[in-house]
């Protein structure tokens, strides 16, 4: 991976964080750049799983480096994490850009890392295929833990959330291929919540609605939502499967 950061103790920490994290560090290649010049250099040279990029950078700022980075052929479809202190105006310039998901610096070891470990089991997962995640948000445990049993039966990496907080950390950290939202939260609607991932976060990948509702109701709803569908919670976990794998094709 090339990390393009100028602040040496970060690379440092950073470095120090892979070595514990880890538990074949050796496995992990790390290269560093510290501005965009550097690293377009570097990305010119030599091939990246993974690059990681600070908004605050000399000269040319991070989202300006991720924007070359989408408009060249050969790295187009490399993941980036954009990182940065910067809050929203950071995170809202390197998304447009074509960031994959940005992280907040005060937090950004704990949860890069946790992304990079999920990378690697991905990388290492039977026949050598991705895995394709789903990222499941009911506040039922006994639904939650039902789902993840049927998903993984059927070849997918699963991760949920009973709340809000735990699905958003999760959504930028597992980088979810399909996401299923429980329509009748306690802290939001999931249609609403739907919406706003469509609209406002520019979220892309599928998103299922799933609900107890009459079924005009929740396609109404889905549909209202920008919602790539809908799952109907008496239909069963064997309907719920289905619908993963005709929007993802198979699991891995």
């Amino acid at each position: 991976m090339l990390l393009v950061e100028d602040n040496r103790l970060i690379r440092d920490m950073f470095a120090f964080g892979i070595m514990r994290s880890f538990q074949a560090p050796s496995a992990v290649a790390i290269d560093h750049a510290e501005d965009a010049e550097s690293a377009w250099s570097k990305l010119c040279d030599a091939h990246y799983d993974l690059i990681i990029v600070d908004y605050f950078l000399p000269a040319e700022d991070g989202a300006s480096l991720i924007a070359r980075l989408r408009r060249d052929e050969r790295l187009s479809g490399v993941p980036i994490v954009a990182i940065s202190v910067g809050g929203r105006l950071a995170r809202d310039a390197t998304l447009a850009a074509g960031a994959d998901l940005f992280l907040d610096k005060p937090l950004v070891l704990r949860d890069l890392l946790h992304t990079m470990r999920i990378l690697a089991r991905r990388e290492s997962s039977p026949g050598g295929g991705r895995r394709r995640a789903v990222l499941v948000l009911d506040d039922s445990p006994l639904v939650l833990a039902v789902t993840r049993f049927a998903l993984e039966a059927a070849g997918f990496e699963v991760a949920v959330a009973e709340d809000l907080a735990t699905f958003e950390r999760l959504r930028l950290t597992v980088w979810p291929d399909l996401i299923l939202i429980d329509v009748q939260m306690p802290e939001a609607f999931g249609d609403d919540l739907a919406s706003t991932l469509r609209g406002w976060r520019g979220v892309r990948v599928p998103i299922l609605l799933v609900s107890g509702l009459e079924e005009p109701e929740l396609a109404r709803r889905a549909r209202a939502a920008e919602a790539s569908g809908y799952v109907l919670k008496e239909a069963g976990m064997t309907a719920l499967v289905d619908r993963c794998r005709e929007l993802l094709g198979s699991a891995a």
